[in-house]
């Protein structure tokens, strides 16, 4: 089982392995919901003017809001995050590879949880296509359920 936890400032996975931890296998990277968020507001400056807002789109991700006001244009925030997580989600997919290259594992299942877990299902699945691929019910929340759970 790999657990994929694309958080805000890191993106971390753990691999089990009949119920072990394979520390080898599991790792953290720097490219995470900041970095994706970041990349949507610079992207949203390119197509539409103005200057990157980051602050912007993060208030309309932890909001649901449908779209943000750019340069005078509304624009779609799911599109910018899109194209933000177009940039980042592969530079966490070669990491996770190559920890898993190195450990010569196969995966059964993929657990993801944190605020981005949504963004890399499609990928988890092109890159691991014999896996179940699971999105956590309300990701965001996840962690703190099974840390709620295991008390």
């Amino acid at each position: 089982v790999l657990v994929l936890d694309p958080g805000y400032y890191s993106t971390d996975w753990a691999v089990i392995s009949r119920g072990a931890l394979r520390e080898g296998a599991s790792g953290t990277s720097l490219e995470a919901m900041s970095v994706i968020i970041e990349r949507a507001a610079a992207h949203a400056a390119r197509e539409i003017g103005g200057r990157p807002q980051p602050a912007l789109f993060e208030a309309a991700a932890r909001q649901g809001r449908a779209t943000v006001l750019q340069a005078g244009s509304r624009v779609s925030v799911a599109d910018c995050l899109r194209a933000g997580a177009e940039e980042t989600v592969p530079v966490v997919m070669e990491a996770v590879r190559q920890a898993l290259r190195r450990d010569a594992l196969s995966l059964d299942l993929i657990l993801l949880a944190g605020g981005g877990g949504t963004w890399f299902a499609g990928s988890m699945s092109d890159a691991f296509p014999g896996a179940r691929v699971v999105v956590a019910r309300e990701p965001a929340l996840a962690n703190v359920r099974g840390f709620f759970a295991y008390a």
